[in-house]
């Protein structure tokens, strides 16, 4: 164990880093041009799709290796490389298009504080799935396994614990206004220098508000409160899983940059 939290110093390092370039996002992104919006949008979307395509190639060797004899001319021309990279791209895109605003509009101080305190957790978690499944699966399993392994628990450990700073945190009184008035009311305070950027945060605006008025509202209908919570904490959990797999996406870089530098620094 004490080996693991040794070795886990670089993957935090690496996490901390990737999550202050998304706080400082966080203080100065209403101010950018939208040139400088996309800029930074694309600069997400690299990262994640960075890991999303390290995660699709591991499930193609995965079933060449199953179903293809090694040397085969299949193995290259069912490689599949340009239709991975594409899928990647577009879903890095829609992720990174859903995690930019999320992060402007996340300004509650405990849940920074949360996103801090986990980052020793998933690297802890990141070197012990790795030393524990070693053992068992195949070297072509092996990296598959360990991703959805690691974004699963960690989506299981942050969605409750951001569920819990969620219903303590405080929100707008929209018991008395009607369900267009509280939703119209939240985003009209919405303010970005950028319009597309304006745009995103209106309409994370008008699900955010949509979710309180329902939870707030104090009828006899017990499930319009419990349909409101759950919209609330479903946005979050959608939040959640593209900040993952931002950070794997940052995870991964960091990694192949390490190899490279050795391989490099052998040749010399």
């Amino acid at each position: 164990m004490k080996r693991i939290w040794i070795d886990s110093g670089p993957d935090v390092a690496v996490m901390l880093v990737a999550l202050a370039g998304l706080f400082i996002l966080h203080l100065v992104a209403v101010d950018l041009s939208t040139p400088a919006v996309l800029g930074v949008w694309l600069i997400l979307a690299l990262v994640q799709a960075r890991g999303l395509y390290v995660h699709a190639r591991a499930r193609r060797r995965l079933l060449l290796h199953a179903h293809v004899r090694f040397g085969s001319p299949l193995q290259r021309y069912l490689s599949g490389r340009l239709l991975m990279t594409l899928r990647a791209g577009l879903q890095a895109a829609l992720l990174s298009a859903l995690l930019l605003p999320f992060v402007i509009r996340l300004d509650q101080t405990a849940a920074w504080q949360l996103l801090l305190l986990h980052l020793p957790l998933a690297a802890l978690a990141q070197g012990w799935l790795g030393s524990a499944l070693e053992r068992h699966l195949s070297e072509y399993f092996l990296p598959l396994a360990r991703w959805r392994l690691w974004l699963g628990l960690n989506l299981c450990l942050l969605v409750p614990l951001l569920a819990v700073v969620s219903l303590y945190g405080r929100y707008p009184d929209m018991q008395e206004f009607s369900l267009m008035t509280a939703v119209s009311g939240e985003v009209a305070l919405q303010q970005a220098q950028s319009e597309l950027l304006l745009a995103a945060l209106q309409f994370h605006a008008a699900l955010d508000a949509g979710a309180w008025w329902l939870a707030q509202q104090l009828t006899p209908v017990v499930g319009l409160q419990v349909a409101g919570w759950l919209l609330l904490f479903g946005v979050k959990a959608l939040f959640l899983w593209s900040y993952l797999l931002y950070l794997a996406g940052a995870l991964t870089l960091a990694m192949e940059t390490r190899a490279w530098w050795r391989r490099n620094d052998g040749a010399d």
